[in-house]
């Protein structure tokens, strides 16, 4: 293989990618000169296999490489510029905001921090939607256990005063009614902030999402879960299709931290 003259790592910087470390003395096993500005004269291996991290800039602006001699390794071309990781697929390291120990308050601000969470492939995963699913991996439909960590996990508490953990949109709206705390869209309702909206689609599948703005012409907004693969939130109408009623939340709560009324969770 010929020598490469001037192999020039101009401008190129790492950051904060603690999983770059494969470059190693596999592929840089024989570097005959390296001139790194009068730095080093001469070096037999330029070893990466323990990584960049934990250096949070690793700048290798204006380094020149001359008279680099590499073995016959074929491996594609790879393109830095611009380089980031910014999916939540992969980690489940997305930031939390403080609670406040404000139930409805809590879950706004849980559910706003996680706008922009989305699944990993499209497939109902990733380890984000596996928190909200109380640690399950089962490519189930998440809305309705967003909206369960939103008000139980998320705050480091099972919910149990109100619906406690449920995956089925459905059977939040049916145990809400049956607390006498649910109002459908037909009883003229105006939706409260932290209310929890419900989409029934009349065979047992629905949605939810968290009422976070009640707007004067009548909208609302919702911050949902597994909306387009994300969380992400909505501009909505009463006319919405499916659109049932809302769950009472700021009554439901109340009313249990009062004591008088009891939960319904089994």
């Amino acid at each position: 293989m010929t020598p490469i003259n001037n192999f020039n790592f101009n401008n190129f910087v790492f950051s904060t990618n603690p999983f770059i470390g494969s470059l190693n003395q596999d592929i840089f096993s024989a570097v005959q000169t390296a001139n790194m500005q009068g730095l080093f004269s001469a070096m037999n291996s330029f070893n990466f296999s323990s990584g960049i991290n934990p250096f949070s800039s690793f700048n290798f602006s204006n380094l020149n490489f001359s008279m680099l001699v590499m073995p016959a390794v074929n491996f594609p071309t790879f393109n830095f510029s611009n380089f980031a990781t910014s999916t939540y697929g992969a980690s489940a390291t997305v930031s939390r905001p403080s609670l406040t120990g404000r139930r409805v308050q809590d879950a706004l601000r849980l559910a706003e921090s996680q706008i922009g969470v989305r699944e990993q492939t499209g497939h109902n995963d990733g380890a984000q939607i596996d928190v909200y699913r109380n640690g399950r991996h089962n490519g189930a439909a998440w809305c309705a256990s967003f909206v369960s960590w939103c008000y139980g996990q998320g705050q480091n508490t099972d919910n149990s005063t109100t619906f406690g953990y449920d995956a089925s949109s459905q059977s939040i709206r049916k145990k809400a009614q049956k607390a006498g705390f649910y109002q459908t869209v037909q009883s003229g309702y105006v939706p409260q902030v932290g209310d929890i909206a419900v989409w029934d689609n009349g065979d047992g599948t629905g949605h939810v999402g968290i009422v976070s703005k009640v707007n004067d012409d009548g909208s609302f907004e919702t911050i949902d879960g597994n909306y387009s693969d994300q969380v992400r939130r909505v501009r909505r109408t009463r006319s919405s299709q499916n659109l049932s009623g809302f769950v009472q939340m700021n009554e439901w709560i109340a009313a249990n931290e009062s004591g008088s009324r009891t939960s319904l969770v089994a």
